[in-house]
């Protein structure tokens, strides 16, 4: 996505292009009201920093229409380049390789209703979407669990209490939470690729 806008919000909001006056009108308010948490001096540099990204994407994305190829990870990032405008004939999907651990075929006995998460808790990935989601359900279920795994990002505010959250599992013990849970969830805001 950095080819195409550094901050990524205007995926999120599914704008078809991301224009330089959109990019600092809204797209940077939004991202600074999202994931800084600073005074006016930090708020500045921040900006500034955003500003200078977004004339280096630019370039970026010059080169980008210069490729003979790109490899995109999934046929969603590809429609992403194809409506940015890349010609679609330079487009091959490759999706990444992952050699998962093989699950039991008999699920354990459990006793509680586990929602799960992995991945980066933000904004983007709409894990405040998932906390206030499951805030509702507890009252009406209040033995529903939910489980996020990931580190938390400034866009996230606090993690109430009767969430269990693990800032990080080793990739290793990943699939052991996996099969403990009821159910994955993945509520993001943007296309994931």
């Amino acid at each position: 996505y950095k080819f195409l806008c550094p901050l990524a919000i205007c995926l999120i909001r599914r704008n078809k292009a991301c224009t330089f006056s959109y990019f600092l009108g809204i797209e940077r308010e939004m991202y600074l009201s999202k994931y800084t948490h600073t005074g006016m001096a930090g708020r500045i540099i921040i900006s500034a920093r955003i500003i200078i990204s977004k004339v280096l994407q630019q370039g970026l994305y010059f080169f980008l229409t210069k490729c003979n190829a790109i490899v995109c990870v999934s046929n969603s990032l590809a429609q992403i380049y194809k409506k940015s405008g890349i010609d679609k004939r330079k487009l091959s999907v490759i999706y990444n390789f992952c050699q998962p651990k093989p699950l039991p075929a008999k699920p354990i006995n459990r006793k509680t209703k586990t929602v799960l998460y992995v991945g980066k808790l933000s904004y983007g990935k709409g894990t405040d979407i998932l906390i206030e989601a499951m805030e509702k359900v507890r009252k009406i279920l209040p033995e529903v669990k939910l489980m996020l795994i990931g580190p938390k990002s400034q866009s996230i505010g606090n993690i109430p209490a009767w969430v269990d959250w693990f800032p990080h599992i080793p990739n290793e013990k990943i699939f052991d939470y996996y099969r403990r849970a009821s159910v994955f969830v993945l509520p993001t805001r943007w296309p994931e690729p």
